[in-house]
This record gives structure tokens, sequence and C-alpha cells, in this order.
């Protein structure tokens, strides 16, 4: 206490040392930068992946199952029950993918059309929550209405930036051009088929609201040439994270053909890609913490000049080196204490107006997202409290150990 005690004295704000003042404030100050901007960049780093992958599942499964032989799947509602033995699987959805053309008197553009369950569908994604307009109930096959069987047009549900691209609104009709087409005397004709919009979904991603639409599963069958079969299985856990081990039970019990993968190998690429810039970015920003730190190293090599004399009078009277060092490292360890509190309550504030203003918008068809995600998390509070405050700790050894190696003779004999 008595080391604590004479370090604080040290740092203490007085007029007859402005100078040294001032260096110890610009030093806690710079501490408190660094750390502030490591709180804030992780933070908005991790909320990236956390709102990417609540969008990434609002749409998707955590697992799907195709066939490896690339020729979809037959009998796969026996396949669907064989998977929902598994305890960990809460259900399971069929579908159709595949690529086709939308087609308005506007103009026409590519599409991934995916035919889907809506019951099914529902229990497997979250894309009711994304609904803007209409809803999924109104996604089931036509049939015929009359003696003359008479057909109404089908549903087809689009994603937002999808419908402003081709100009169509609710209950809006369009053509649908299908990828696979019947062959005749004159060639391959490609399957044209009116369908009305019945639904407009906002998933926040640009990449599915842009390209993707719904349409009903026996519909995307027969316009898809798929008869009986479907492109694969959709699967959902009690819990995502252990979506890998469920993969690996899966692809025991149902065996070849099939190919079982989870969400995160499906999406291995963008999450490794945003871990990996994390890092980089905790290593980078730490640098700044490393730098502000070189100000602790100033800041006490002038306490040592300043104070040679009193610390010659405590060695005179009996301080050993030890407890001289204790004083330096205390006083560096309060520099980087102040920094640190400073630093995380200034990060905490910004995420905290980040999140709640959300003033810095992003442009939706290069990240994904339209605004700037934070979460905070208690692992990366405490990891960037230790580093600060191990940075501090070496900063203080060198100036420490020449304060306790001063002669205390030399020290009081030019005073």
């Amino acid at each position: 206490m008595f080391e604590l005690g004479v370090a604080w004295r040290y740092l203490k704000f007085r007029k007859e040392q402005i100078f040294l003042s001032l260096i110890g404030i610009i030093s806690i100050a710079g501490v408190a930068v660094g750390v502030m901007a490591l709180i804030i960049t992780l933070s908005v780093m991790n909320g990236f992946q956390n709102d990417l992958r609540s969008k990434i599942l609002g749409v998707n499964a955590h697992i799907v199952v195709t066939s490896q032989t690339g020729r979809g799947i037959e009998n796969y509602n026996k396949l669907m029950q064989k998977i929902e033995e598994n305890k960990h699987v809460l259900g399971t959805s069929p579908f159709v993918y595949a690529q086709a053309i939308l087609k308005t008197s506007d103009g026409a553009t590519g599409v991934v059309v995916k035919g889907v369950q809506p019951s099914k569908l529902l229990t497997v994604t979250n894309l009711s929550a994304y609904m803007k307009a209409g809803t999924l109930d109104k996604l089931v096959p036509a049939k015929p209405v009359n003696k003359s069987k008479t057909v109404p047009v089908e549903g087809i549900i689009l994603g937002t930036e999808l419908a402003q691209n081709l100009r169509v609104v609710l209950n809006d009709e369009l053509m649908l051009v299908s990828s696979q087409g019947i062959t005749s005397a004159l060639g391959v004709v490609p399957l044209i088929r009116k369908y009305k919009v019945v639904g407009i979904f906002d998933s926040g991603m640009y990449e599915y609201d842009a390209n993707l639409a719904f349409i009903p599963l026996e519909s995307a069958q027969n316009i898809f040439n798929a008869k009986n079969k479907v492109t694969g299985i959709e699967v959902k856990t009690a819990d995502f994270f252990s979506a890998d081990q469920v993969v690996k039970e899966l692809q025991e019990s149902i065996g070849y053909p099939y190919w079982v993968r989870g969400w995160m190998a499906v999406n291995r690429n963008l999450f490794s890609a945003l871990k990996l810039e994390k890092i980089a970015m905790f290593v980078i920003l730490t640098l700044i913490v490393l730098v502000a730190c070189f100000n602790i190293v100033g800041t006490l090599m002038m306490i040592t000049i300043q104070k040679t004399r009193c610390i010659g009078i405590m060695r005179a009277l009996g301080a050993t080196r030890a407890a001289i060092m204790k004083i330096f490292i205390g006083e560096g360890l309060i520099i980087g204490f102040f920094g640190l509190v400073l630093g995380m309550a200034g990060g905490w504030l910004g995420c905290v107006l980040l999140d709640k203003y959300k003033f810095i918008k992003l442009p939706g068809d290069i990240y994904y997202l339209d605004h700037l995600p934070v979460k905070m998390q208690l692992g990366d509070f405490s990891v960037i409290a230790i580093a600060a405050l191990v940075i501090s700790f070496l900063a203080t050894i060198y100036p420490s150990y020449k304060a306790s190696r001063l002669n205390p003779v030399e020290a009081i004999r030019y005073e």
C-alpha cells in the first residue's frame, strides 16, 4: 500500500508540474482511445457475423440433404421420416431448386426459383417473420375450380429487391420461363407459366432479396421436369451451433448416395473470412494500445528524472530497490487502468449509440447489410482488458528498473 500511495501521489495533478501531469493525461487518453477502438471494432465484427447468420438461417435451414448423383431425390417422404427419427431434428422440408427467368411487360431478369411446401417450410426456416406483404399460406398448388378444368394462376413470392427490379407489387402477374424445356420438332421449347405475386419478403440480405423467388413445390416439379423428385431436403435442428454433429449422425444413418451439409459448411468461406478479419483487426488495433503505452514509458522516465531526489531520499531511508520498482510499476498500471476504464466506457457507449440509432448506413448490394450491426460480447471485453493491462505492465518494466538502480548518494548530491 505504501508503494501504491506514493505512485498515486506522483501522478496527482499539480500546478508546478503541469507539463508532467499533461503527459500523464495524454498517456491515459492514448490507452483509452486504443481500447475504445478495439471494443467498437470487435463488436461491429461480432454484429456482422451474428446478423449475417440470422439472415442466412432466416431463409435457409440448418442442414441440407441432397443427392450425390445430381439426379434429385425420389421417395423423399420416406427419407424425411428417417431423418426425423434423429432426436436433434425438429423438422424437415423438401424443395426444388432451379434457375429461371421472370418476365414482365417492363423487362426480365434471371432468378433462382425454390419450390417449397409452406407448411413444411415454416418448420425449418423463419421466412414468415420476413414477409413484408402477403403470406406464405397463399403459396399453394392451383386446382381446377369448375368442370371446365380452369386452373387459376398459381402464386409466387419474391424478394423486395427483385420485386422492385421487375416493377411488380402484390397481386401483379408475371411470366416464369423455365430453364428446362420440352423437346419438339422445332427443338427444345422452354416451358412458360403465368404466376401471381402473393407475397414479398425482406430478409435484409441483398443476395436473397434480389435473386430468390418461391413457388409451390408441385408447380416447381412440373415446370422444371422434376416429376416426383426433389432437389433436396432442408432440416432444422434444436441448436444451430451443434449442426455439424447432427450432420455426422445423419450422414451415418442415411448413407450413400445422400450428401449432408450444415449451414456452416455451406457458408464456410464467408464466415471464415469474417473470423480472419476479426483476428486481423484485433492485432492491428492492439498496436494502437501498444503505441499508446510508449507514452507510459516516456511518462515514467520523466517522473524518474523529476523525482530523482525523492528516490534518493527514500533509498537513504531504507526503501529497497523492489519497493522503488513497485512504485513505478504502480504508476504505469494506474495510467493503464484509468485508460482501460475510460476506453471501455467510451467503447460501450459508442456501441450502444451505433446499435440504437444506426447512423452508419451501408450499401446492401456490397455488404449484404443495410446498416452497421453491433453485438458486444463479454469475452471480447475480458480479452481487451487483459491485453491492455499486460501491455501497460510491460511498459513499466524498463523505467521502474532504471529508477530502482539510482544510487542514493549520487541522487542527493546534486540536488
